[in-house]
């Protein structure tokens, strides 16, 4: 018997030693070819046909490694930031159980005009052993934009190419190859010189790719997934926001009221859930949130405001399914300009590319931000944590007006411990909540909390993230947390319902950027792919916004009615990612929302489908009363913000064709009236004035 097993043994050693053997490595360093400075964060991708295989990022060194690849040929992408060109690498052979060492100069694009530098043959020795298979190839035309003469090589088909004709000599560890002269036709262009390099333009933006999921703007969905599929995660973790109330409070002029505080009260006047008003004056509520909580259920709760030393009720409040509680409340014009931001970021070994963007991406987004909203004083803060084993639990960076402290602090930083699956979420959330600086009166709190893991699922610490949570919704800190590769549907969960309870949104990364471990996809309909750059940056714009007290819409250049037509039809089921912000040359500080997506053109006459009017709706502008018309075959129609949050939704009876909406309940400001026609969605702009203006 025991010699048996020493057989089985042997060749189960030898079996994994083989399959080991059978794959290839790669490594090598990525270097600036000016200043032979590593270059940092720079992105490498192996694609197979159509696909990336894999695909990593250097480090702060340069270096780079692919391991255990699949022997066979693969096309090399390595790109930077704007500032390098992309070079490309066709026909690179891995051989099985070879160690290979390569490694890449990048070179600057000029800044001024381009020049194209297009490769049209090719005869010099392979780096690496060509097919033996009796094949004919081709070297296909490569265009690289920004190219120089005297700049760095670039590899086509594993063969050096260059700007100019001549030789050239490259040497790789154990080897030094020979290259021969190639023919290159050269558009001519004036290029000004390079500055020197800055680690901004040493890496590239935007690589990672996201989606969002706003539960919000689609309430029935989320109310099936928590009665459904992920009913399950709500004893996980002793949540489930379902029991929702909404209030919106408005001035005497029909602007939001940011910041007040808004509480729900049961009939024995305890505190069922407190929360402040955000930038569109909307509070959301919730009762019975804690499923674990002995509580009573609601019958003809009171809600209360406070707003600037007064205090208001709203008697009798109705459930959002009912619709939403407003007051208007007379009050002069007076927003806070204030905005607090913070990265909490989990900085244990798997989130290394997380990290990395933050590095190369996050000054890039502050400044998006701040040059978009020169008006608004903005603070800044950031958070590091791993697990309680590890060698450090927390460290911070207080919010400050400097940028840079929280840039500095990032970079700073390194992706390592952790080691089992959970992490001390509970303890970054409790250093957010109970020792960073946050202003009290700031218009908007956003917290951005980017993970790959949950916190610890023991009963104590799923108590401490309730009572976490609601300390947040309390204080109006916006949670919006972003799902990295390696969370779990249990965590999805945890996330999108701290999201909801602070009113929020969930943003996830996906797999298009190549970058990472797999991610999950999220449990919804549909969803946009974008850049995590974009998305974040557009979620600060929007729970940003407040229209300005002194602003005045311009009736004149407004139509009177909107018109949409089936060329409005968008192929996507989605509403809550088909904005986005654009400000204009003038002085006019209000920003214009305007669609993002493409015009479906199948249709074989364009000329008769913008004659088929989907619906209308007018007066527009309007300064309350609101009148539709549509289409017979348009069953019902949604009343959104300018954030994609439903307001409203009115089913037309059999042969009904229109409606009136009353509008004035809500601030003025960018609405959007969409309508499912056809297995797709036809939108279109209201802008909602201030009445007073117009009087």
């Amino acid at each position: 018997m025991k010699k048996i097993n020493l057989i089985l043994l042997a060749i189960l050693i030898t079996a994994v030693s083989f399959s080991l053997i059978e794959k290839g490595n790669l490594k090598g360093i990525v270097k600036d070819a000016k200043t032979n400075a590593p270059s940092a964060y720079t992105n490498l991708q192996l694609i197979k046909g159509a696909s990336i295989a894999k695909a990593v990022q250097t480090d702060l060194d340069g270096k780079y490694s692919f391991n255990y690849i699949e022997p066979g040929y693969y096309t090399l992408l390595c790109f930077n930031s704007a500032g390098y060109d992309t070079l490309k690498i066709d026909s690179l052979k891995i051989k099985s159980g070879m160690n290979e060492d390569l490694d890449i100069k990048l070179s600057n694009k000029p800044k001024g005009e381009l020049k194209t530098v297009k490769i049209t043959t090719a005869k010099s020795k392979p780096m690496y052993a060509k097919d033996s298979r009796k094949t004919t190839r081709t070297l296909e035309s490569v265009s690289f934009r920004g190219s120089r003469a005297d700049g760095t090589s670039y590899y086509v088909d594993s063969e050096i190419a260059i700007g100019e004709h001549s030789s050239k000599k490259m040497s790789t560890k154990g080897r030094s190859l020979d290259y021969s002269s190639y023919d290159v036709t050269e558009d001519l262009a004036i290029s000004k010189p390079d500055k020197k390099p800055t680690f901004e333009s040493k890496v590239r933006h935007s690589v990672l790719t996201a989606g969002e999921v706003r539960d919000f703007n689609k309430w029935n969905l989320w109310e099936d997934l928590t009665s459904g599929s992920m009913k399950e995660y709500t004893k996980i973790w002793g949540l489930i926001p379902s029991k929702r109330y909404t209030v919106q409070l408005l001035n005497k002029i029909n602007l939001p009221l940011v910041n007040r505080k808004v509480t729900l009260i049961n009939k024995d006047g305890k505190v069922v859930f407190e929360t402040r008003t955000d930038n569109t004056g909307k509070a959301e509520l919730w009762s019975n949130v804690q499923i674990n909580m002995k509580t009573t259920p609601l019958s003809n709760p009171t809600i209360k405001i406070q707003s600037n030393g007064k205090n208001y009720s709203i008697k009798r409040a109705k459930e959002f399914s009912k619709g939403i509680n407003t007051l208007k409340i007379k009050e002069s014009c007076n927003q806070s300009n204030e905005v607090d931001i913070l990265f909490a970021v989990d900085a244990t070994g798997s989130m290394g590319d997380e990290i990395n963007y933050l590095k190369s991406d996050l000054k890039n987004l502050i400044k998006k931000v701040k040059t978009n909203n020169k008006d608004l004083q903005f603070n800044f803060g950031g958070i590091y944590y791993r697990d309680k084993t590890d060698k450090f639990l927390t460290n911070n960076s207080e919010f400050s007006s400097n940028e840079n402290e929280l840039i500095n602090f990032i970079r700073s930083g390194s992706a390592n411990g952790g080691g089992d699956f959970p992490e001390a979420v509970d303890a970054a959330m409790d250093v957010a909540l109970n020792q960073m600086k946050w202003r009290e009166n700031a218009r908007t709190k956003i917290m951005f909390l980017l993970l790959d893991a949950p916190p610890h699922r023991d009963s104590l610490t799923a108590l401490k993230i309730q009572r976490l949570t609601l300390e947040a919704a309390k204080r109006n800190i916006r949670i919006v947390p972003v799902g990295c590769s390696g969370i779990d549907k249990s965590t999805e969960y945890l996330m999108r319902t701290m999201a909801l309870m602070t009113n929020g949104n969930y943003i996830f990364l996906t797999d298009h950027s190549g970058v990472g471990n797999p991610h999950i996809k999220p449990s919804t309909d549909e969803y946009k792919v974008e850049t995590l750059n974009d998305v974040m940056a557009r979620t600060i714009q929007e729970f940003i916004f407040v229209p300005s007290c002194d602003n005045k819409t311009k009736k004149e250049v407004l139509q009177d009615t909107l018109v949409v037509s089936s060329s409005q039809i968008i192929d996507r089921v989605i509403i809550d990612s088909n904005l986005s912000i654009k400000w204009p040359n003038g002085k006019d500080s209000l920003p214009i929302l305007i669609d993002t997506v493409q015009v479906n053109q199948d249709t074989t006459d364009m000329k008769d489908t913008l004659q088929q009017v989907m619906f209308k709706a007018y007066p527009n502008p309007t300064n309350g009363p609101l009148t539709i018309e549509v289409s017979p075959d348009i069953k019902v129609i949604y009343l959104s913000d300018f954030t994609g949050k439903i307001l409203e939704k009115y089913t037309f009876n059999m042969g009904e064709t229109k409606t009136s909406m009353q509008l004035k309940q809500y601030p003025a400001g960018t609405y959007i009236i969409r309508a499912w026609q056809n297995g797709k969605w036809v939108i279109g702009k209201i802008i909602l004035t201030n009445r007073k203006r117009y009087d």
